[in-house]
């Protein structure tokens, strides 16, 4: 008996620590699925987190397939296939900084390299500084979002040129330089620009890069020729643009609505907006001419082109709001009765050929002008042009060069400059296009074209023309 109740208590302390044994494996296990199920979890929404955010690296060309040499993409290498439709997405690489010169160029859109690829993108924490030219030239598949690196600085000429990104576009404050035809035909309709050197232009179906810091071909315009654009709609030019380059908007029918100009625009370049014939222009500012006079709209209007048959240019007195002549503006302008131009005092710029090939006779700047700027060429091969009088305009400080380039009867010029040839002054054209013989000061010469040092005292002020002598006044 006792041996039984020995057993029994032996065999309930066994039962016991199984149990608690038991117990234990259970607690473990829970644990261990606990953690499993953590991590799984977490997995799943890992996974459908880079599904919402990064679905395109599934089709993305392999970085095997990419040619990168310390740090330069220079382009495919021999085992990628352009035919094969593996893959729809490039990827740039993060230890890529340089994306070189023609690295994916193809002188048609057909024979693109990338003419299976439709995405382009960065992959985070780029380090890519620089896009040079023509690098993605022709790759017109590519299409959606333009998501550039915060780390670019320099995107060159036509390095996107006819792709047709048609989504969203984002330029980094770190940019500094951009190529001419950079963006050319491409079509985003939503810009988000951090840069303080350039502003964009944007009107559906299409946009425009506009140059703040220079004068500039802007980003339509192929091999010295003008082409038509894209562009449909109201053009929305922002307000921090300081110039619009030449043939900027040159031929594109499409666009309509008011066209104004920001009164931060100090330039607009020749022909920049040639061929837009379906802007609604202000007519109504030069009612008194027989033909049509185009301005543009707002509270800084700019004169933006003429009929070649108006008979006269009146420029004086009565254009309160009127900031500047258009390069090209009033260009072949032959059949001027009235041949006197007299620049209204609000006028601050003279765009680049605004009056070429005119049938002008005298040009002057009335008391008080503003005018600053005249630009290349502006007068060029105007055969009437006898005399150019801007004596009352103190604060001209920029004349580019060849301004009176085949003037061949010019004979009389008069600038307001008292002590030194301003900083901006660059060549004034002769006769037979070369620049003035010499200046004579002080019995000495300077030969020209003047290189604008600022330095140079005006006394005796005389040109010596290659044809005939041109008499050069100053105040």
């Amino acid at each position: 008996m006792k041996n039984y109740e020995k057993n029994m208590k032996s065999d309930q302390k066994l039962i016991k620590k199984r149990k608690l044994k038991l117990w234990h494996y259970f607690l473990i296990g829970g644990l261990f699925m606990t953690a499993v199920g953590v991590t799984v979890l977490s997995t799943l929404l890992m996974v459908s987190k880079n599904i919402a955010v990064d679905k395109w690296k599934t089709n993305w060309v392999p970085i095997e397939q990419l040619n990168i040499q310390n740090g330069v993409l220079l382009g495919a290498n021999e085992s990628f296939d352009p035919n094969s439709t593996q893959y729809d997405t490039l990827v740039i690489p993060k230890n890529v900084k340089t994306i070189n010169k023609k690295a994916f160029y193809a002188s048609s859109s057909d024979r693109s390299i990338l003419k299976n690829i439709h995405y382009l993108k960065f992959e985070t924490k780029s380090q890519c500084q620089e896009i040079q030219e023509s690098a993605f030239s022709m790759a017109a598949s590519l299409i959606g979002d333009l998501i550039l690196p915060n780390s670019l600085v320099t995107i060159g000429s036509d390095a996107f040129l006819n792709c047709n990104f048609d989504q969203k576009i984002t330029l980094d404050a770190k940019i500094e330089n951009i190529g001419v035809d950079a963006f050319f035909r491409c079509k985003f309709n939503n810009i988000t620009n951090s840069s303080h050197h350039f502003a964009f232009a944007s009107a559906a179906g299409d946009a425009r890069i506009l140059i703040k810091n220079n004068v500039s071909r802007d980003f339509n315009y192929v091999s010295d020729q003008p082409v038509g654009c894209l562009a449909t709609g109201h053009l929305i030019i922002p307000d921090n643009t300081l110039t619009i380059g030449e043939y900027a908007f040159y031929g594109c029918n499409g666009l309509t609505g008011d066209l104004e100009i920001p009164s931060s625009v100090t330039d607009v370049g020749y022909q920049a907006f040639g061929g837009c014939e379906s802007i609604n222009y202000d007519t109504s500012t030069f009612n008194g001419v027989a033909g049509t006079i185009r301005c543009s709209k707002g509270a800084s209007k700019w004169i933006i082109s003429a009929d070649t048959s108006i008979q006269s240019i009146n420029l004086s007195g009565t254009l309160s709001n009127v900031v500047g002549i258009a390069g090209g503006c009033f260009e072949n302008c032959k059949a001027l009765t009235d041949t006197t131009v007299v620049l209204d005092p609000n006028i601050l710029t003279i765009g680049k050929k605004a009056f070429w090939q005119s049938n002008i006779t005298t040009v002057s700047a009335v008391t008080n002008s503003k005018l600053k700027h005249i630009g290349e060429k502006a007068f060029g091969s105007c055969l009437s042009l006898t005399s150019a009088n801007f004596k009352s305009a103190n604060d001209l400080d920029k004349i580019d060069s060849v301004v009176f380039i085949s003037c061949d009867h010019l004979t009389r010029l008069s600038f307001p400059w008292t002590q030194q040839i301003p900083n901006g002054v660059a060549t004034i054209g002769s006769a037979n296009g070369a620049a003035l013989g010499s200046i004579v000061y002080n019995s000495g010469t300077v030969e020209l074209p003047l290189t604008a040092k600022g330095n140079v005292t005006l006394q005796d002020f005389i040109g010596i023309g290659l044809q005939n002598t041109w008499i050069v006044e100053y105040n």
